[in-house]
């Protein structure tokens, strides 16, 4: 059987004066939302891994229980190469925390794939708006084609400069996004170790955006960023002061350096990530109204990346 492009391309080339319609106008309400909820979902699922792992970590030699002998309770790890049979507790946290490590790499590679996908369909989607109510040439739906194969083949930044020179996606986080790309590069090729090919100035670099906390005394007034508190003390200090967004958080890691990522830093990057796809798909949907689209008003269905003080 003939594959699609090849098949469009025999019939542009003898059927190109029949002219054709589609109508995706539910289509592309409906999955302009789907899409959306489908990236939230995956974010949250990345967050609860975060959750789970720091929760393994911090606990004092907590084990698998399945693999707990009920009646000696001694812990027998069946592996491949041997059994780690009744390990000290020393030995356990030390598989924690790199159970720990694994966890946090994967959710940071996680964000970016997820990302990339979400950037999949927000080209079908807007290539769709150019193709829905008119009328168009096989030769057209061809060049359609070719051009979806071009996007999937390209890397993040081209993927970003194409959605913004064809379509009007413009996206203020590029730099932030491609710098964990570039990071994500490294956790998959080299199992994070940074080499030389992978540097800028001898290092490689991750930035984000993140809020800024800061606790307000009760005798002065003064505020205190939280992070320099090792406890939050309710007698001395009476309130909370957010401010969104605000600070631009940096990690370098130089040649040679594995590449490992804090548990505080991945859940201000997770809040990032949300909204980084906050802001782009609202620049989606602005794009559908533009096109006379009646798709819901972004701020109908956006969830929050903002956090309370609760």
């Amino acid at each position: 059987m003939n594959k699609p492009s090849t098949l469009f391309q025999k019939l542009s080339e003898e059927c190109d004066d029949i002219s054709l319609q589609f109508s995706l106008k539910d289509t592309i309400v409906k999955n302009i939302e789907s899409f959306y909820h489908y990236g939230t979902r995956r974010i949250a699922f990345l967050f609860y891994c975060i959750e789970w792992s720091a929760h393994i970590e911090k606990s004092k030699g907590a084990v698998p229980q399945a693999h707990v002998n009920k009646n000696s309770k001694k812990l027998n790890l069946n592996l491949a190469f041997q059994d780690l049979n009744n390990p000290d507790i020393a030995e356990i946290k030390e598989l924690n925390l790199t159970f720990s490590d694994w966890t946090y790499e994967n959710v940071l590679r996680g964000l970016d794939e997820f990302f990339q996908y979400y950037l999949l369909n927000a080209f079908d989607l807007s290539a769709s708006l150019n193709f829905s109510n008119k009328e168009i040439k096989i030769s057209q739906i061809y060049q359609g084609i070719l051009k979806e194969k071009d996007f999937e083949r390209a890397g993040l930044k081209e993927r970003l400069n194409i959605l913004e020179k064809d379509f009007g996606l413009s996206f203020k986080y590029k730099e932030e996004v491609l710098s964990f790309n570039n990071v994500r590069n490294v956790l998959s090729h080299h199992d994070g170790y940074v080499r030389a090919g992978d540097c800028n100035n001898n290092y490689i670099e991750i930035f984000w955006l993140a809020h800024a906390v800061k606790a307000r005394r009760r005798d002065t007034g003064k505020l205190v960023p939280l992070q320099r508190l090792s406890y939050l003390d309710t007698n001395k200090y009476d309130e909370l002061k957010f401010d969104f967004f605000s600070k631009q958080r940096r990690r370098k890691f130089f040649k040679h350096d594995r590449i490992k990522i804090s548990e505080g830093d991945l859940r201000e990057i997770c809040q990032f990530y949300l909204l980084v796809l906050n802001t782009f798909q609202e620049s989606l949907c602005e794009l559908a109204l533009k096109n006379n689209y009646s798709v819901r008003s972004f701020s109908e269905y956006r969830l929050s990346e903002q956090i309370s003080a609760e």
